[in-house]
């Protein structure tokens, strides 16, 4: 049962669900949140993609990443395949969420919501307690031209919600044009070889004094995604596609 007040709050996008949330369910799923906005009339609910799921005895785990926390253990479903995503794991959270969906994406019921944990306000705990990612990522704000405020932590760190060193360390930048100007300045950073490829398959992640970092880029509190209410019809959906992304706009305008 959601506390009165709690529903109130999360009503009509609370302002503190930004790309990089972590988001628990009511069934105690954990959700990737992807911002504040909403397409095709959807209303009072969060674009999210499914993370973690509990896992009962009844889930094969058969070469499948798992976590514990606070003694439950959660199937990672988040990096399975699209197929697999949706076939195996969206019909366990069906009733959660609304019926649109777009790629990984669906958007979870606000009044399914139980908790949204910020990756702003981690972000001091965590370069307290694990110093050379801390340290790096102060010096990775400078060459960024972002300040420490711009910035959170998230991935399954946040999602435990104790600063955890895992392989990587994921974190948004927030701000459509300092969002802009970073992902500039680190282009430029992986032509000159200040920062290197971190990833066959992914273009963003990267090597930085020794830490691997992996990026995310977002509004901040009173920005509009500028796809918030758009009309989006699917026509068909195609595998098997190379995409060659132009940098310079990379961005909507």
């Amino acid at each position: 049962m959601i506390p009165e007040y709690l529903q109130e709050r999360l009503v009509s996008f609370p302002p503190h669900a930004l790309i990089g949330s972590i988001i628990r369910s009511s069934d105690g799923s954990f959700w990737y949140c992807c911002g504040s906005w909403t397409v095709n009339g959807v209303k009072d609910a969060l674009p999210c993609i499914l993370s973690y799921i509990p896992v009962d005895e009844s889930m094969e785990l058969a070469e499948q990443k798992s976590l514990e926390l606070n003694g439950q253990k959660y199937l990672k479903v988040f990096g399975q395949s699209i197929s697999s995503y949706r076939i195996t794991y969206l019909p366990m959270v069906q009733d959660l969420v609304e019926k649109e969906n777009l790629g990984k994406v669906s958007f979870l019921s606000t009044k399914y919501v139980q908790e949204i944990k910020d990756p702003h306000s981690f972000t001091p705990a965590y370069l307290d307690k694990i110093p050379k990612d801390g340290e790096a990522l102060r010096n990775l704000c400078k060459l960024i031209e972002v300040g420490i405020d711009d910035i959170g932590i998230t991935g399954s760190s946040l999602m435990f919600g104790q600063p955890v060193k895992r392989h990587e360390l994921d974190f948004g930048i927030y701000g459509r044009e300092k969002s802009r100007r970073a992902y500039e300045v680190l282009e430029k950073a992986r032509i000159s070889g200040v920062i290197t490829n971190a990833s066959d398959y992914h273009h963003l992640p990267f090597h930085y004094e020794g830490v691997v970092f992996d990026p995310q880029f977002g509004e901040m509190d009173g920005e509009v995604n500028p796809i918030d209410g758009a009309r989006i019809e699917i026509i068909r959906e195609i595998s098997d596609l190379n995409v060659i992304i132009d940098r310079r706009k990379f961005f909507l305008q």
